[in-house]
């Protein structure tokens, strides 16, 4: 009979925010400072993005994150004299080990000049390329920018709009854009005539999808939880062999070992999932004469 342990970690719990900032519409120059705070146990990790993207790292932005006495933590981003493009959705996100919260807001930063009031208006492209350079490039009468069918490596960068209003004063706005491949799985299955007792192992290979990617398995929709390379308690080996690559492996196939096993990569831009079903032939001795002995062969195959 096989045997296996588990650690239960009794007390964890997912985060909570307890306070989160407010939606404010400002005028550019004053100084804007938002904070959230979070409980949970273990203490919770707060992120802070803006309009999806992690907070740039400079003098602008001043991040700071503290626990005290009574265990909620405490992040807050200082924005000293704000200007107009520091304006979006600001989001925290608190995170630990059991789950993840998260709660966003506007921060508008209203100019002098407006969108109603542009006479002119032009698209640049890494600081010197006026858009649009190609067919893909869509500039609309009300400004607005539309790319088709991009590409990685070539639309990444930075792109700036130009605006003046009737009295000559200018204004401009900067977009950092980064086009990212979404990862993509080979397919894979098990033999379908697998018995008791062998060895079968499959590989999960990511072709294709930019890094950093995150590899996992899941056996009936249930992650599978691994300690130095082993599944507790299951007989079941997971190796990575570099970022992109996945093995799953059992050394002695038992009828528990049926099921149906995913493979799942996750990048920045979206979630892979590939499944193959595993059937396990069992085969026991069940009566004998003096005649040829006989056997009863069983199948367990878990469907979700």
């Amino acid at each position: 009979m096989a045997q296996g342990t588990a650690e239960l970690r009794l007390g964890d719990t997912p985060p909570q925010l307890v306070y989160g900032f407010i939606r404010q519409n400002i005028q550019p120059g004053p100084s804007v400072s938002l904070k959230c705070v979070a409980s949970g146990n273990p203490t919770p990790n707060i992120k802070w993005t803006l309009d999806g993207y992690p907070l740039p790292l400079n003098e602008r932005f001043v991040i700071g994150q503290y626990v005290p006495m009574y265990g909620d933590v405490i992040s807050h981003v200082n924005i000293t004299s704000v200007h107009v493009q520091e304006g979006g959705t600001y989001q925290c996100s608190a995170v630990n080990r059991v789950g993840e919260a998260s709660h966003s807001a506007q921060l508008n930063v209203y100019g002098k000049l407006h969108i109603g009031q542009i006479v002119a208006a032009r698209w640049l492209f890494q600081g010197d390329r006026e858009l649009p350079i190609n067919r893909r490039h869509l500039v609309f009468p009300n400004n607005t920018l539309v790319i088709e069918k991009v590409q990685s490596g070539v639309d990444n960068g930075v792109y700036r709009c130009d605006a003046t209003d009737k009295q000559a004063r200018t204004a401009s706005g900067t977009a950092h854009v980064n086009v990212m491949v979404p990862p993509k799985i080979t397919p894979f299955n098990f033999r379908s005539d697998l018995h008791l007792g062998e060895r079968v192992g499959v590989q999960c290979v990511v072709s294709k999808g930019d890094p950093p990617l995150d590899v996992y398995w899941l056996k009936d929709g249930h992650k599978l939880g691994v300690h130095d390379g082993q599944v507790e308690g299951e007989g079941i080996v997971l190796r990575t062999l570099d970022q992109f690559t996945s093995v799953l492996s059992i050394g002695a196939l038992a009828l528990t070992h049926g099921g149906n096993y995913t493979c799942q990569a996750r990048n920045n831009a979206a979630l892979a999932t590939h499944t193959a079903p595993l059937s396990v032939n069992g085969m026991a001795m069940a009566t004998h004469d003096n005649s040829a002995p006989q056997f009863v062969t069983q199948e367990m195959t878990h469907f979700k």
